[in-house]
C-alpha cells in the first residue's frame, strides 16, 4: 500500500539506505538499454513482448541478461536519468511509471568496485 511504501521510504532516508526501484517492472531496466521509453506499460508480459522485440529472441525471466547488456550499459543509464528529469523532482514513487533507479546502484558499484 501507499502507506507502507511512504514508511519504507522513512526507514531509508533515516537510516541512509539507498531504495531501488524498476516501476512496474525489472524489464524496464533491459529496455533502456536499447531505447528512451516514456510510455506507460499495462503489465509485465507487455515489458516482456517489448523485449521480445528489441533482442530477437524469446525473453524469459530466467535468461542471464548480464553479457548481453553490458556494452550498452551506459546508454540504459542515460535513460533512466532522462525518465526521472522527466518526471520532476517532486514525484511519487509508487505513482510514476515508468521509473527506475537500479542506475543509482550501477554507479555506486562502477565507482567503488572497479577493477
Amino acid at each position: 500500500t501507499k502507506k507502507q511504501f511512504e514508511e519504507i521510504l522513512d526507514f531509508c532516508k533515516k537510516n541512509r539506505v539507498i531504495l531501488i526501484i524498476s516501476n512496474k517492472s525489472f524489464e524496464l531496466r533491459y529496455i533502456l538499454h536499447f531505447e528512451s521509453f516514456f510510455q506507460e506499460v499495462l503489465s509485465v508480459k507487455d515489458y516482456m513482448k517489448i523485449l521480445d522485440k528489441l533482442l530477437w529472441y524469446k525473453y524469459s525471466k530466467t535468461t542471464w541478461m548480464y553479457e548481453k547488456l553490458k556494452p550498452f550499459q551506459n546508454q540504459a543509464i542515460k535513460n533512466a536519468k532522462a525518465i526521472k528529469e522527466r518526471h520532476g523532482e517532486e514525484f511519487d514513487f509508487i505513482e510514476s511509471e515508468p521509473y527506475t533507479n537500479v542506475y543509482e546502484l550501477i554507479e555506486i558499484i562502477e565507482n567503488n568496485f572497479k577493477k
